[in-house]
């Protein structure tokens, strides 16, 4: 979560312009295509980058489980963004070439033959982590009771949603360019708050994350792909749905975290650097929520000084295996759209 796409792609440009010694004008060209295909491509497929990426890292520390199962669970997922980032890099290159003189197209063409070579590669152990033969992560052995491997070393529990929120508050504290003060608020208080209310919650309806994922494994490796795909596209609905008090969680976060700036921070922020927030708020709070962060911020505009205090006491989500109900929930019989005001959970 902590990626930034804009400096990757200005330092993926600056290392073509040397490799191929565009002239100014063609390395113009190409920050504008890539740029533009990225970006296109990233609207539709970064948050499935972004997780598949982060899984398959934890499974090679040890973070989360790298079985046949898993692996394939894994693949199943990974190969339609592969396949689609494949043919948009492929695509992009037809493009671009047209622009190259003979002596770059000779390059282009020897990077091409690699690129087409590296291409199979991936495809062929993508196909084989379906199918339940892929090669397996080296890791350290992990078990999910007690966090501990079997000669007592620590391992790592496995990364949840709420692990990306730190991420989230120190973009919002170099957005606005909070005062110390303020970031104590937004890091000790705040944030640790909110983290703590998503881990009781996440305790208290940990048999229910088991049920859906010992569901989801069982017997996969025998089923066809198609089959395959349908359960596990069922497995990520139900955890979103379990997931969805900790998402609104987030969103109480942010509303105690927008309390914080004053008016003049919040005037010398950037549209760019607002949207580039905005959009991260919108992955972490998933579908909860459709208001952008100048939507809250009309809402509820906040005095220049402490943070706001909320209207009424929140509490920690119930300990008791349910999932919390919003205090402000409708009655039988009326409706409202989910996300406009983040629930106030209660036990």
């Amino acid at each position: 979560m902590l990626w930034d796409t804009e400096q990757m792609m200005d330092e993926a440009v600056a290392q073509i312009s040397k490799r191929y010694n565009l002239t100014p004008q063609q390395q113009e060209y190409t920050q504008l295509l890539l740029k533009k295909r990225v970006r296109e491509f990233l609207d539709q497929y970064e948050t499935d980058v972004r997780e598949l990426l982060q899984e398959s890292i934890d499974m090679r520390l040890g973070k989360k489980e790298s079985d046949p199962a898993a692996m394939m669970k894994w693949a199943i997922r990974a190969m339609p963004v592969y396949d689609a980032a494949k043919n948009a890099i492929l695509d992009g290159n037809r493009e671009w070439g047209q622009i190259l003189d003979e002596s770059q197209k000779k390059t282009h063409d020897r990077d091409l033959s690699l690129m087409d070579q590296n291409f199979t590669n991936v495809t062929k152990q993508l196909k084989d982590m379906e199918d339940g033969k892929g090669p397996k992560f080296n890791r350290t052995p992990s078990m999910n009771d007690g966090g501990v491997t079997p000669t007592g070393q620590n391992v790592a529990r496995r990364p949840e949603i709420e692990d990306s929120w730190i991420a989230y508050v120190e973009k919002f504290i170099n957005t606005y360019k909070l005062d110390d003060a303020k970031k104590i608020a937004a890091r000790e208080k705040i944030h640790k708050d909110q983290l703590e209310k998503a881990k009781q919650y996440r305790e208290a309806n940990k048999d229910k994350f088991r049920q859906i994922e010992d569901e989801t494994a069982k017997n996969l490796r025998e089923l066809p792909v198609e089959e395959r795909m349908k359960r596990i596209g069922e497995a990520d609905r139900k955890k979103k749905d379990l997931e969805l008090p900790i998402r609104r969680l987030f969103i109480e976060l942010c509303r105690r975290l927008d309390a914080l700036p004053s008016s003049k921070q919040r005037a010398e922020v950037t549209d760019a650097a607002k949207k580039d927030l905005d959009d991260l708020y919108h992955r972490l709070a998933g579908d909860t929520t459709k208001k952008s962060m100048s939507d809250r911020e009309a809402d509820d505009k906040p005095a220049a000084g402490d943070e706001k205090k909320p209207s009424q006491p929140t509490s920690a989500p119930s300990t008791g295996g349910e999932s919390p109900k919003p205090a402000d929930a409708p009655k039988p019989g009326e409706t409202t759209p989910v996300g406009d005001k983040p629930a106030t959970l209660q036990n």
